[in-house]
């Protein structure tokens, strides 16, 4: 599964500007935040290249084969509020995905914090009529509205925000947390019996419950000396 990340504007473009606010920076922000949240998950994160044009940007999506795209944005204008966008001609696949990403970003976590859901939307945005897989386009509040802006200032909000995008993400697209190789993990054979034991810093260890007893001992442990006493 490949996911990017396409972080609204940057490079030379700062995108919405408004009440000491730039979009480029915020969506930096949650992007990354994002990212680090679908670290424990079996999708390879990618980020669209921020100095390219939008048609480059889903260019790079489409050379990659990736399975969906996800452009964050911060919204300008003096609304308030959350929306999604998908493209005008986009088939039920991708209407079926975003409609799990919207309800989960906002019943999850934007409604608690009292942001207003501007609804679900269809554009011609280039990014979501270029791409050749999936996408959607996310507006995250106003920056030109004081009460949205105090919210992206906030950095326990933007990291609400990215937890729950990223949640939807896993929910929308089904994706699994990785399987956990325990590299250090050895076998031990005692008297017959077969102990799991651990390789640490070149060293071997085993329980020393499970070792005193396939020997024929006795443990015991000594709360007050904290100290394990095998007989």
């Amino acid at each position: 599964m490949i996911l990017v990340l396409d972080k609204g504007h940057g490079g030379k473009d700062p995108g919405a500007c408004g009440n000491g606010l730039e979009e480029a920076n915020l969506t930096d922000d949650i992007c990354n935040r994002i990212a680090a949240k679908l670290v424990p998950y079996d999708v390879q994160v990618e980020f669209a290249p921020r100095s390219s044009s939008l048609n480059e940007r889903a260019a790079f999506a489409n050379g990659l084969n990736a399975d969906y795209f996800c452009s964050i944005h911060i919204n300008a204008g003096g609304g308030t509020g959350f929306e999604s966008y998908v493209h005008t001609g986009a088939g039920d696949d991708t209407e079926r995905i975003r409609t799990i990403l919207h309800s989960t970003i906002y019943s999850g976590f934007l409604a608690g914090q009292g942001v207003v859901d501007r609804g679900k939307k269809r554009a011609n945005f280039a990014v979501l009529r270029e791409t050749n897989m999936p996408a959607v386009l996310l507006e995250n509040l106003f920056i030109d509205t004081a009460t949205d802006a105090a919210k992206l200032k906030d950095s326990a909000f933007l990291d609400g925000l990215a937890n729950e995008i990223a949640y939807g993400l896993v929910v929308a697209l089904g994706l699994q947390k990785k399987t956990v190789v325990d590299t250090d993990k050895i076998t031990i054979k005692v008297a017959g019996q077969i102990l799991e034991g651990k390789e640490i810093d070149g060293r071997a260890w085993a329980p020393v419950r499970a070792l005193a007893e396939a020997l024929g001992k006795t443990v015991s442990w000594d709360e007050a000396t904290r100290t394990v006493n095998v007989i």
